[in-house]
């Protein structure tokens, strides 16, 4: 789907949305205008109008882009830039960014705050683009009447992850399988590693779709991993305590492995991947066994959990 394919589908069932219902108990809505450029500079890809003519909030929407691209995530400063240019110029009391599976709220004008400090409502796991239209002019009649709901700010936090994962997961995945194909060395320790997790990847009976869900799950929690350790540095970047001896974190999107790993050793955190990932396997793994077997004999569960440490003294050896 491209970029126009993706606002013009939201237009087109906000247009709809709009004439079945235009009244929203304190808002009324009067029409939704695609490619609107009229006495602003540029092109915002969706404005919604009320009754009066005026804008009530625009939608900045983004293809899903080919990897790097970081149009696909909602958060991004330069997205949220664009459609906060298009709500100022137009008096809209809110812009929206979207990416066809999240959209994001923000309030326009808020006294005090920078721009990526505003309020946001974040919505993700859209599939019923009608449905959500309809859900979307009601969530903003309710902050219009001062009855909606911002996001908390730990929940504001959260989102942003959640939404940097989503970009940054794929490209996990695709890496992870390039690697594959091209280091042998890579592949017999990531196939090593993933049997004696019990996850079976080398086994004949395990079917490629199965070896691509095992390699995507290993690049989510991967990606998790990578993002902390980012948190992390920023923090200790932004401490009075620390701050001296830690150089500012500055990534190019244009080389962002290479500036990564100017900060990380990267060698060193795929060996922490393997580590952590093979606790939390074989800690679920654990909760498995113990809900297909229940029993209140010590010796029982003795044994089973024995069996998880020699399992983890062999996924040690990777490291």
């Amino acid at each position: 789907m491209s970029e126009a394919d993706v606002h013009f589908e939201l237009y087109r069932h906000l247009q709809n949305a709009i004439e079945e219902e235009p009244d929203r108990d304190g808002i009324t809505f009067g029409t939704a205008r695609p490619e609107y450029g009229e006495n602003i500079e540029g092109f915002a890809d969706i404005v919604i109008f009320d009754d009066s003519g005026d804008a009530v909030f625009v939608v900045e929407a983004k293809k899903p882009g080919e990897p790097g691209n970081r149009n696909i995530d909602p958060y991004s400063p330069d997205v949220i830039q664009q459609a906060f240019g298009y709500a100022g110029q137009l008096g809209a009391g809110y812009f929206c960014t979207f990416n066809g599976q999240r959209l994001v709220m923000f309030n326009a004008f808020e006294r005090g705050q920078t721009l990526l400090e505003r309020s946001t409502k974040s919505y993700e796991g859209i599939t019923d683009l009608s449905e959500f239209a309809d859900f979307l002019l009601d969530e903003i009649a309710e902050m219009e009447r001062g009855e909606g709901e911002w996001d908390a700010l730990d929940a504001a936090f959260i989102e942003r992850v959640r939404s940097l994962h989503e970009f940054v997961a794929p490209e996990m995945t695709e890496n992870l399988r390039e690697q594959l194909d091209e280091d042998e060395d890579f592949q017999s320790r990531f196939s090593d590693w993933a049997d004696d997790q019990g996850l079976e990847y080398t086994d004949e009976e395990t079917d490629e779709e199965e070896k691509r869900h095992i390699e995507e799950e290993f690049a989510a929690q991967a990606a998790y991993l990578l993002i902390n350790k980012i948190i992390f540095y920023r923090i200790l970047e932004s401490s009075s305590a620390y701050g001296d001896e830690v150089e500012p974190l500055t990534i190019s999107i244009r080389r962002v492995k290479e500036d990564l790993q100017d900060y990380f050793d990267l060698r060193s955190w795929v060996e922490d991947c393997w580590s952590v990932l093979s606790s939390s396997w074989k800690s679920q793994r654990a909760r498995v066994t113990r809900s297909r077997h229940p029993t209140n004999d010590d010796a029982n569960q003795d044994v089973r959990l024995g069996a998880s440490g020699r399992e983890s003294a062999s996924t040690d050896s990777l490291a």
